[in-house]
């Protein structure tokens, strides 16, 4: 029983670490060489937010986070043929936020919780 629930350990033990990580310690290429924010901007403010509790916040940085959260600590309960599915759903998502923020930097609208705030 207690093998279930290293997932949920799991994402305390982040959300723990988190708090103590510098936001200026993070470089993200794709946007220092673009200037556009990718799929994955906004994860750390995300992760910093969901620490103290501010969800709200947390959305608006990245939303895909909260729900990467939820997915690593149902992990262990989810069944061996479902596994696959889910962490191509994942990256997929990933990739389409990486898109539209591409298409809405190019189109000049900034829309929160797709856009991240002081990007």
């Amino acid at each position: 029983m207690v093998n279930k629930f290293w997932g949920l350990f799991l994402v305390f033990v982040i959300l723990l670490v988190v708090r103590f990580v510098p936001e200026q310690s993070v470089v993200c290429f794709y946007r220092e060489l673009t200037n556009i924010p990718d799929g994955g901007c906004g994860t750390l403010r995300s992760l910093k937010s969901l620490a103290v509790l501010d969800i709200l916040s947390s959305f608006n940085y990245n939303p895909l986070v909260p729900f990467i959260l939820l997915f690593i600590a149902a992990f262990p309960f989810i069944s061996e043929k479902m596994r696959m599915p889910f962490i191509t759903f994942i990256l997929l998502s990933f990739f389409i936020l990486t898109v539209l923020r591409f298409y809405l930097h190019i189109k000049g609208i900034r829309i929160p919780v797709i856009y991240p705030p002081n990007l």
